[in-house]
């Protein structure tokens, strides 16, 4: 699901923003009154914003603040640190599982405060999401309320930062493509695709519909053989419409020194700076400083 959020939404992220904005004003208000006004206004505007999803993208949301934001609290209780990290600017639009972090931790300091038993009723698996529990903990009431200038202002940087994600999304791929050095693409061609075996979430970026940059850390493999990127650029292209569940069709690195290939008997082995890929029944193709790796 994260790899196909809609963080191409200026009217989601603004109401995600403002949501978070809610969240802050909450944990920082001084009378328990005006904690509940504003912790009910989060939770209402969470729900308008849900209703505008799909549920797999609530859900995505849901699981992560259960799995990192309540890791995240115990954190921040283990060190005796009460204060979440909710930046008055919130977060950028594709910085979808890093705020769950947050306002997971969030709503976990808020429950402490409405449902003290909270963690005991976690633990037994009775449970489903923190932010349902929370807008049980609060029961009806009053919801603060945003000036309309901060509202109207929140949309239009909401705005501005999608339109910003996109061209530095353009201009990410284009200083991708234009490094200087080797290039290798592993191809599956129509046969098997590659599947995901590991790859790092806090450092891949959407490209496109079926593109996906791995800035750090991807593992793909079949029955085939395995490619390994660690420390390096990769562009994974996907068979879609997901850019990684359906398989990878293409692999690509760019700005390699000279890398080591090794073919026996159609068994391909290449190895360079952050990479390392063996396929059996493969074949290798050199075109310039292009290494194509095609599998059977």
């Amino acid at each position: 699901s994260l790899f196909t959020y809609p963080i191409e939404s200026a009217e989601l992220l603004a109401l995600r923003r403002l949501e978070t904005e809610a969240l802050r004003r909450s944990l920082a208000a001084k009378i328990k009154h005006d904690t509940a006004c504003w912790a009910r206004k989060a939770i209402a505007l969470r729900e308008v914003r849900y209703a505008r999803m799909d549920a797999a993208y609530s859900a995505y949301e849901r699981g992560t603040e259960l799995n990192e934001g309540l890791a995240t609290y115990v954190e921040m209780r283990a060190a005796s640190r009460p204060d979440v990290d909710l930046p008055a600017a919130e977060f950028g639009p594709a910085e979808v599982r890093r705020r769950a972090y947050a306002s997971g931790s969030a709503l976990a300091l808020l429950l402490d405060q409405f449902m003290p038993s909270w963690s005991a009723k976690f633990e037994s698996g009775n449970a489903q999401s923190l932010d349902v529990s929370l807008s049980t903990a609060l029961g009806p009431g009053n919801e603060c309320v945003f000036d309309e200038s901060f509202v109207t202002q929140t949309e239009q940087t909401a705005l501005a930062d999608v339109i910003a994600m996109q061209v530095e999304q353009t201009r990410l791929l284009e200083n991708f493509e234009k490094k200087p050095g080797w290039r290798v693409v592993i191809d599956a061609g129509q046969g098997e695709p590659l599947w995901p075996q590991g790859f790092d979430p806090l450092n891949v970026m959407r490209m496109g519909p079926i593109s996906v940059l791995h800035t750090r850390f991807l593992r793909l493999g079949n029955g085939g053989g395995q490619l390994e990127v660690l420390n390096a650029e990769a562009l994974s292209e996907g068979v879609g419409p997901h850019p990684l569940f359906q398989g990878v069709r293409r692999m690509v690195l760019t700005g390699l020194n000279e890398p080591e290939v090794s073919n026996k008997n159609g068994s391909v082995t290449i190895r360079a700076q952050g990479l390392i890929a063996q396929f059996k029944k493969a074949s290798v193709a050199r075109d310039g400083k292009i290494i194509i790796v095609r599998l059977e």
